[in-house]
């Protein structure tokens, strides 16, 4: 009985000991929920991981599967660290964050003495992760969107473009430097304008976070346009849509993007990822960022 006993114990032993160094997903893992969609985070995992501000010295991206993960290779302090975000909801409001973390060139020796109670692993990017969090809630505070989503039709203009693309955070920085290059041909034309400026979303790619767009100005509709190598004219068409409103600086609008898709799933509406935004601000005469309004339209798929 007492070798039956010794022998199970030895099992065990063995099998956790084997699990352990050889088989444990991760050196270290962070948990943490945030009440806000999984695209939000998705998108802020992308933009703090390149930015000046994040606690790590250098960044490889692996593989990114939208809304879902983000695989990485960063390095702290002349240290590699293999990264894993999973991203999962837990409720129609919160998202949870499991950040699973191995060294690069870890082994049974790194992992024995995490085992005795020296983890350098967490040691060296407890700041680093405890940073992203910051950064997270400093953006969902700095920007907002109304509490309501409703059903509604899009604005239907003829108007003057321009055909954009990049990274969706680029998207601010390409329209101001469009907005003089467009009002200005317009106003040599003798061309009114007839409402806000928008910007019309014509393909999303969503696990490189990288759009084709239009970026428009609404205008009267005149009967012999002029010709013009890079500016166009068009009739944007009205659609059924969702809407919300947000407010905040506009390079982060994609924010109500996201509202709108999660809205979308939990109410298994159909939709197209192709939104629309109407900036109501001007930003380069009003220097209040958090006043900024938007409305944002995302269609609707219909039989």
């Amino acid at each position: 009985m007492k070798r039956r006993i010794r022998f199970l114990l030895l099992f065990l032993i063995g099998t956790l000991a084997v699990w352990y160094f050889f088989i444990k997903k991760y050196d270290h893992q962070y948990t943490f929920n945030v009440a806000t969609p999984k695209g939000v985070v998705f998108q802020k995992i992308n933009d703090w991981t390149t930015s000046s501000i994040a606690s790590i010295d250098s960044v490889v991206t692996r593989k990114k599967i939208a809304f879902k993960t983000v695989q990485q290779h960063i390095w702290i302090s002349e240290k590699g660290y293999r990264v894993n975000w999973e991203i999962n909801d837990t409720n129609d409001s919160v998202t949870k964050v499991k950040i699973g973390v191995n060294l690069l060139e870890g082994g049974v020796a790194d992992r024995f003495q995490i085992l005795i109670g020296n983890n350098p692993i967490k040691d060296s990017t407890l700041e680093a992760f405890k940073n992203f969090r910051e950064y997270l809630n400093n953006f969902l505070t700095a920007t907002t969107v109304s509490d309501t989503i409703i059903h509604a039709r899009s604005p239907e203009h003829w108007c003057a473009y321009v055909a954009l693309e990049g990274d969706i955070a680029s998207k601010a920085n390409k329209m101001m430097a469009n907005t003089a290059f467009i009002t200005a041909f317009l106003s040599e034309e003798d061309i009114a304008l007839a409402g806000n400026p928008y910007l019309e979303v014509l393909d999303w790619d969503l696990d490189s976070q990288r759009i084709k767009y239009n970026f428009c100005f609404p205008i009267d509709v005149y009967d012999n346009l002029p010709h013009h190598e890079t500016i166009k004219f068009k009739k944007t068409k009205s659609y059924n849509s969702l809407k919300i409103k947000y407010f905040g600086n506009y390079r982060y609008s994609d924010r109500a993007w996201y509202e709108l898709i999660e809205y979308a799933e939990n109410n298994a509406l159909p939709v197209s990822f192709t939104p629309l935004e109407v900036y109501l601000n001007n930003p380069i005469t009003d220097g209040n960022e958090r006043s900024w309004e938007a409305e944002v339209f995302m269609p609707v798929q219909t039989d």
